[in-house]
């Protein structure tokens, strides 16, 4: 798995544990990115080879999460029958696994509408009742401090607690409120006023992806193309020039391109692609 795949498993792997006693006998599963669009797949559980398939990345990460923990709930459910002859349905494990997270603060308020809106909770909510009555704590959303260009600071954010999120190329430190992110922006732009601060909630940190576009058309101007980004042979795409685009901004890539007719295609890099 890549960096990516490997995040979201160790944080799936932190809400098994918060959630079941006998956890260890759920843990043995593989993440799998697709980076493809799909018109009525969203996401996949295999069975025999343990895989979480989700594509579609241009959902917003509350979607994709929803989706990943309903085939979790899946996957959790195959394993109660082979090994335990066990049968819960994924209702069930669905609304607990997210009650969880509800009660960490780890989903906001907007995020939950989101997920109701989508209509895949439906069963679930018809069995326990509005999402809203799920959770018997009042608690606040929890925040991410996202900073990037910060090499200079890497030792001081260390010391306040800030943890390098490789995948996101990018220090990252949870907070209760905004009130305390705020604070810490300000006290961070005085070490340095040249980093980039952003918040995000712990769903928008972790379910953030890119898109590699490839454009294969040798009668293209190489310096038309890197005016716009691309580079040749980048990320170990060979004979193809190669961008890296946030899926947040890659509707607004595909309109330019089409509007410059130019083709493109989706391609995974060769140090992303999944390895078992």
């Amino acid at each position: 798995m890549n960096e990516k795949e490997l995040a979201i498993k160790k944080w799936l792997l932190q809400l098994l544990d918060q959630v079941y006693l006998d956890a260890d006998a759920y843990k043995n599963f593989f993440i799998r990115i697709l980076p493809k669009e799909r018109k009525r797949v969203t996401g996949t559980y295999h069975s025999v080879e343990r895989v979480i398939e989700v594509s579609n990345l241009l959902r917003p990460p509350e979607v994709i999460t929803l989706s990943v923990i309903k085939l979790l709930a899946k996957h959790i459910v195959v394993v109660n029958q082979e090994l335990f002859d066990i049968e819960e349905s994924e209702v069930s494990i669905c609304k607990e696994l997210l009650t969880e997270l509800i009660n960490q603060g780890k989903i906001s308020k907007k995020e939950l509408g989101t997920m109701v809106d989508t209509g895949m909770l439906e069963d679930e909510m018809a069995v326990y009742g509005e999402i809203s009555t799920w959770s018997e704590k009042e608690t606040e959303d929890l925040l991410c401090v996202v900073v990037r260009n910060s090499f200079s600071l890497k030792g001081a954010l260390r010391k306040r607690g800030y943890k390098w999120l490789s995948a996101r190329k990018a220090w990252i430190k949870t907070y209760s409120s905004l009130e305390t992110a705020e604070e810490e922006k300000r006290s961070l732009w005085t070490l340095s006023s040249e980093i980039d601060i952003g918040f995000e909630t712990p769903i928008q940190c972790l379910f953030y992806f890119d898109y590699f576009l490839a454009i294969k058309q040798p009668e293209i101007n190489g310096d038309k193309m890197e005016m716009l980004g691309y580079v040749y042979e980048n990320y170990g795409i060979t004979k193809k020039f190669v961008k890296r685009v946030p899926t947040c901004l890659f509707s607004n890539e595909r309109e330019r391109l089409a509007k410059l007719e130019i083709p493109f295609e989706l391609v995974v890099p060769k140090e992303r692609q999944v390895v078992y």
